[in-house]
């Protein structure tokens, strides 16, 4: 190879660098260690000699070494070229950023941020997740020594309770701490990856940018590892409620399959869920349930009375019309998700008690002054949705029916809860006629009758103390009491079956 060869490789390597995106060309240069740059100089230099190498010769100033394995100046320049090229591959498709290089990806990042170059961001915070988390996990040898030795504070005060005879292990805890002093008690490179996060959930632009064009990625930095506080986990899940034209919404309304085991069937091309729900741990820790409840909470309470859900329901939630309401959408949220917790027989309960909480603001926001025909099955929106919540309900006590005699099963107490609640919520307002009241009365009883039949009559007394007294140590209302054996006419009137349950139970 010759001069214009030489220049030939250079002008390949300079057409391939000017057709690569620009943030390849950022990683690229994020990544390079002093070890790359020394050896992009040896080849250089390398290069440069072999290329004048005639030159040198002439002007007695070539090193002494001669050929070995057949080589001349023409393959040896050939196989420096190659090695360059091969490298430079090599390096552009790396994947690993060294621990003294992550501060010129905090430097980049930083200035992205401030371009708004969201899209570059997502890049590297997704190229580099895995390796950030080690890192932001990592414990060095001095920081794992000195947690060893550093006694545990409940410990000591315990051990100050004690009598003269604990005076040794006393002095000898004071020691402990005073020898892990001098131990660092975090890994630096710990703490600024978890100062880079916080940077990340501070840019408000980026975690909605986020919420809309990777939401998984959002979910994936967001979790406990990475966030030690709720605030930017609550503001995540809040943005994602709000905004009707969210990935939320959409995986939402394509998830309504449901499968043999009483479960929705999360497809593959529904990240967002599946990523939450395929283990409801992760839901369990990004507190999603409560970021949720709060935004529909305020959402119920702003709209109000006078607002489009206590207005004739017309089928509304009938068409794709309900895939835009927040309130609806929430509630077949959380149906998805304590479906899949009663499945996964998870520990946690996952709050299904903020269904009640719904249909307890849903009735203190109810008015049917704008409706004419106040007893068809749903004369509002809001009607709609309170059987909504009943029916969701139903269904999980149904799941958690036909898994009581598992070994491992989901704690179902506050499901049953919620459910006697808002009966409760509708059978003490002023707000429902007989009829209404009655219809909701004969879907809890429906429930009873099915456990009653299994022979699950504890859950069924648990349910109808709640509806009478509300709290489980609670003194039964007997205005309340009234009330549902006021109803056993209309009960009776449809199924005989289930007025022998307020018989049995009420």
């Amino acid at each position: 190879m010759d001069a214009s060869g030489l220049l030939t490789v250079i002008a390949v390597l300079l057409t391939g660098a000017a057709l690569l995106p620009r943030r390849v060309i950022l990683d690229l240069v994020i990544r390079m260690t002093i070890i790359d740059w020394i050896i992009v100089f040896i080849l250089s230099v390398s290069s440069l000699y072999l290329l004048f190498l005639d030159v040198l010769i002439n002007n007695n100033m070539a090193l002494p070494f001669s050929w070995l394995f057949g080589f001349d100046k023409e393959s040896s320049l050939l196989l420096v070229s190659i090695v360059a090229i091969l490298y430079a591959i090599l390096k552009i498709n790396g994947s690993r950023i060294s621990r003294k290089n992550f501060r010129k990806l905090n430097l980049t990042t930083s200035q992205l941020l401030k371009d708004n170059n969201f899209k570059d961001v997502s890049f590297f915070v997704d190229k580099y997740y895995f390796q950030l988390r080690r890192y932001c996990l990592y414990k060095s040898v001095f920081v794992r020594f000195g947690n060893l030795i550093e006694p545990k504070s409940e410990l000591i005060i315990f051990e100050f309770r004690q009598n003269e005879k604990s005076r040794i292990e006393i002095k000898i805890n004071e020691l402990r701490s005073k020898v892990s002093n001098f131990f660092p008690k975090t890994y630096w490179l710990s703490n600024e990856v978890k100062e880079y996060f916080l940077y990340l959930y501070k840019s408000r632009s980026y975690m909605h940018h986020l919420a809309i064009a990777n939401p998984v990625l959002g979910v994936k930095i967001l979790t406990k590892d990475f966030c030690s506080e709720s605030m930017y986990r609550h503001e995540f899940f809040k943005f994602l409620i709000s905004n009707s034209v969210s990935p939320l919404y959409r995986e939402l309304a394509l998830c309504q399959c449901i499968t043999t085991t009483d479960c929705y069937e999360l497809d593959p091309t529904n990240v967002l869920l599946t990523e939450l729900f395929s283990d409801v741990s992760v839901a369990h820790d990004m507190e999603v349930y409560q970021s949720i409840y709060d935004y529909v909470s305020d959402f119920i309470e702003l709209t109000g009375k006078d607002n489009s859900y206590n207005v004739p329901h017309i089928n509304y939630y009938d068409t794709d019309k309900a895939f835009s309401c927040p309130i609806y959408m929430s509630i077949h949220f959380f149906d998805v998700m304590i479906r899949a917790s009663v499945e996964q027989a998870y520990e946690h309960h996952l709050y299904p008690n903020k269904i009640f909480l719904f249909v307890k603001n849903i009735v203190e926001q109810l008015d049917y002054s704008l409706v004419d025909d106040i007893d068809c099955e749903f004369p509002t929106r809001y009607d709609r949705l309170i059987y909504e919540s009943f029916s969701v309900t139903s269904s999980w006590l149904e799941m958690v029916k036909d898994r009581m005699k598992q070994t491992l099963k989901y704690d179902s107490y506050l499901i049953i809860e919620s459910y006697a609640l808002m009966l409760n919520e509708v059978l003490a307002s002023d707000k429902f006629n007989e009829d209404k009241k009655s219809y909701y009365l004969s879907i809890v009883l429906r429930t009873m009758r099915e456990f009653d039949k299994e022979g699950y009559f504890s859950q069924c007394e648990y349910i109808s103390h709640i509806v009478l007294a509300r709290y489980q140590y609670g003194v039964k209302d007997e205005k309340l009491e009234r009330i549902v054996k006021g109803l056993r006419h209309n009960i009776s009137r449809d199924d005989f079956e289930l007025s022998a349950m307020i018989d049995k139970y009420f």
